[in-house]
């Protein structure tokens, strides 16, 4: 017998019944007894005999009227058989729905619950590779982001240590080009220090000069004493010139000594005011490299800058 379930149709469920309908009705044939089955045949037997006998004309009218009336009352009686037999047939109908009815809602029961077991079942299955694929994902997440974390700490000592490196080797080569230009600077102070004191020296020269000079009447006056007349004439000249050429000398070395002080004074203004202005630069270009390292910093997650502008000062 074909199984009925939720999903069945109409003709499916037709035919479920008309089984089951055939099944009744073997079944209450086969409640028939031997006995039942012989006296049938029995009573066939005989009638089929009688009709035989009616048949050969032998029979006197009389009989043979009783024999068709008995007849006709035998059609009558299977007529109110066959009635009798469509009830029961209707009752076998409704017998049968009945069954067909709570063999169905049996079916669909079982159905059902065998649909909620393979749901339930689905429902665990689904849950536990929930479970599973969140453990996963909750432990790829941690190695991702320890990785992560790895190497942003490898990137952020990385920039430290280049920052650190290159901050270190401007530092170092500013220090040369400071260390340098000092040195040039003190060469250029020790040489007009030298310049000074050889003016100076110049100064002390022309003054013993100068003293030399003014005692030169005196000389003349103790020089009259002893020739007068004799050496006054040549004296005079010969001191006239000799004066005239210290003068002349005396007058161009004070003029090349102060040309020359003037311009190791212009050289030493010169050497302060360009390392006022490379000063001044170098705290324009470490500002700019703060203001530079802040905005990376910023886009990167955030450094803390130090300033080492009154450092370097």
């Amino acid at each position: 017998m074909k199984e009925v379930t939720l999903r069945s149709t109409k003709q499916q469920i037709m035919d479920v019944l008309i089984e089951l309908q055939e099944e009744l009705k073997k079944e209450r044939e086969a409640k028939l007894t031997i006995k039942d089955i012989s006296d049938k045949m029995i009573k066939e037997e005989k009638l089929r005999n009688a009709q035989k006998i009616l048949d050969l004309d032998i029979l006197k009218p009389e009989i043979q009227e009783q024999f068709n009336d008995l007849k006709f009352a035998m059609e009558e009686a299977k007529s109110k058989l066959a009635s009798i037999q469509g009830v029961t047939d209707i009752l076998i109908d409704s017998e049968a729905i009945i069954m067909a009815k709570n063999k169905i809602i049996k079916d669909l029961e079982i159905d059902e619950l065998n649909l909620r077991e393979s749901i339930e079942k689905n429902i665990s299955k689904l849950n536990q590779e929930y479970e599973d694929k969140k453990a996963k994902l909750e432990s790829e997440y941690i190695i991702k982001k320890n990785k992560l974390e790895t190497e942003l700490r490898h990137e952020m000592d990385n920039y430290n240590y280049e920052t650190s490196r290159s901050r270190k080797i401007d530092n170092d080569q500013w220090q040369e080009q400071k260390d340098a230009r000092e040195k040039a600077l003190a060469q250029k102070e020790d040489l007009v220090l030298e310049r000074e004191n050889k003016i100076q020296e110049r100064e002390e020269e022309i003054v013993q000069l100068k003293l030399k000079v003014d005692s030169i009447p005196e000389l003349v006056a103790n020089s009259k004493q002893e020739g007068y007349k004799e050496a006054s004439k040549k004296f005079d000249k010969e001191k006239a010139a000799e004066i005239a050429v210290i003068k002349s000398n005396t007058d161009w070395e004070i003029k090349v000594a102060f040309l020359e002080r003037q311009q190791a004074i212009e050289d030493l203004v010169k050497a302060h005011n360009e390392i006022e202005k490379l000063q001044t630069k170098l705290e324009a270009a470490y500002h700019s490299m703060n203001t530079l390292a802040t905005i990376t910093v910023q886009s990167t997650g955030g450094l803390k800058i130090i300033d080492t502008n009154s450092k370097d000062k």
